[in-house]
């Protein structure tokens, strides 16, 4: 089977100029449609990035400047011969008219569409993602999930609000909670619906399904440990233990359902659809093991995960292998709104202490690459160095077990990052067993990378 064509990137020439904008807009628009949307989504299909973006483009101001901001982030992520300086602002420039141009939408239009400001929402986020503003971010993130909460009160709402909107948000709110976990909690407007069906019926369903669960879980397990470390109530430490085994039950129902939409596919599954369905395996195993170590902040529990951490990096080399395989552009940094490799080998860097497995995971991560707000060089410099504070002063570490609780990294904080200048402020936080139970906290400027930013 042949992957599917985006449509965007089939828009013939002649229809260029009719596009709005000026020349300028309409170059990187152009860029927009043939080079940005059709890899934006990595292996899977996508009706918001492959066919909304130029409908509503061509009638909303507001979303027209958002893409072509998008257009002109990614070509300098690209390193596109067509790159000129100052794009940088140029994109910035691009972004503000995009704001500025939804204020209007807001306060003029006498009927207002929900779809236009939260398609714009999902440009602002992803604009903000790329620079790496998580915060702002984060306030996009909470004032359209309030927006979606309302329209899916209104019965009215539309197919396009539950079936495209409403995915896009669930794997925005995972990608921010991922980076910086310290203070971003989940509220009563968050998506994710705690049902899994039997049996999927495309990788979509089973994609959307998935991050709906990883959505309720990351946020047990960041929310809810730090409570359940201090809560001096059995009974609130019972409901717990029974919330955590729900969502393991919920994961094993989804990796059911999911071998079973494989076994019913069999060999006509084409290559992009394999490839995501190993990342699916990759994140759905990284998943299981942050619940199953939930509840607990001792860190050499995370010892006993060896086998998942062994098919997490075997699935990951298996997905780079086809990926190169498939003839990529040399010299072009792959760039994805959604997450890919980069958080689950993240995890096993800086999780596993094997001295061996971690260093590959690390390695793995160490070319440019950027997914969503995940950039892989930043975080393999940031994973290399959590295993040398873990490491140092050791006479010598050849199994994960040589690593003492007192040495081990349990928690960091990015404090700062900047892509532009191509350095990150990490607070690096080491178990609470060291220096008479006090926690022990090292704050760096880590420099010593080339983020994948011009």
């Amino acid at each position: 089977m042949t992957p599917k064509t985006s449509s965007l990137s089939t828009i013939p020439r002649t229809l260029l100029p009719m596009l709005p904008g000026d020349e300028e807009e309409r170059r990187y628009f152009s860029f927009f449609c043939t080079r940005t949307a059709p890899v934006f989504f990595g292996y899977y299909e996508s009706s918001f990035w492959d066919r909304l973006m130029l409908q509503i483009s061509h009638a909303e101001p507001a979303v027209h400047h958002a893409v072509v901001a998008l257009a002109s982030l990614h070509e300098m992520f690209n390193g596109s011969t067509e790159h000129r300086p100052g794009s940088d602002q140029y994109a910035l420039k691009q972004y503000s008219k995009s704001l500025a141009g939804l204020n209007r939408y807001m306060s003029t239009a006498k009927e207002k569409s929900v779809n236009v400001v939260l398609i714009c929402c999902v440009l602002f986020i992803t604009f903000e993602n790329l620079r790496g503003d998580y915060d702002t971010a984060w306030q996009h993130i909470q004032g359209g999930l309030k927006i979606l909460s309302r329209s899916r009160q209104d019965p009215r709402s539309s197919k396009f609000i539950h079936e495209d909107i409403m995915p896009v948000f669930v794997r925005h709110h995972v990608q921010v909670k991922s980076v910086v976990s310290s203070h971003l909690i989940l509220d009563d407007h968050a998506p994710g619906d705690a049902c899994v069906p039997k049996t999927f019926s495309g990788l979509g369903e089973a994609r959307n399904t998935f991050y709906s669960l990883m959505s309720l879980i990351i946020d047990f397990c960041w929310v809810q440990v730090p409570d359940f470390e201090k809560c001096e109530v059995q009974s609130e430490k019972q409901a717990a233990f029974v919330r955590k085994a729900f969502y393991a039950s919920l994961l094993e129902q989804w990796q059911s359902g999911f071998d079973g939409f494989l076994s019913q596919l069999g060999t006509s599954m084409d290559s992009k659809g394999f490839s995501g369905a190993i990342l699916l395996q990759i994140h759905h195993t990284t998943l299981a093991t942050l619940l199953d170590h939930s509840l607990t902040v001792l860190q050499c529990n995370f010892d006993r995960f060896l086998p998942q951490f062994q098919k997490i990096v075997s699935l990951a080399k298996t997905l780079i292998e086809a990926t190169e395989e498939t003839g990529s552009s040399p010299g072009k940094i792959p760039l994805w709104v959604d997450m890919g490799i980069v958080a689950p080998l993240f995890y096993v860097a800086t999780r596993c202490r094997d001295p061996f497995l971690r260093r590959e995971a690390a390695r793995l991560i160490s070319s440019p690459r950027r997914e969503g707000p995940w950039d892989a060089q930043a975080a393999a410099t940031i994973a290399k160095r959590v295993i040398a504070i873990e490491e140092e002063r050791l006479p010598q570490v050849n199994v994960a077990q040589d690593v003492p609780e007192s040495s081990r990294v349990y928690a960091l904080r990015l404090s700062q990052m900047d892509l532009v200048a191509h350095q990150v402020k990490v607070v690096f936080y080491q178990s609470a067993t060291k220096l008479g139970g006090d926690t022990y906290t090292i704050e760096e400027t880590l420099t010593d990378f080339s983020a994948s930013y011009p």
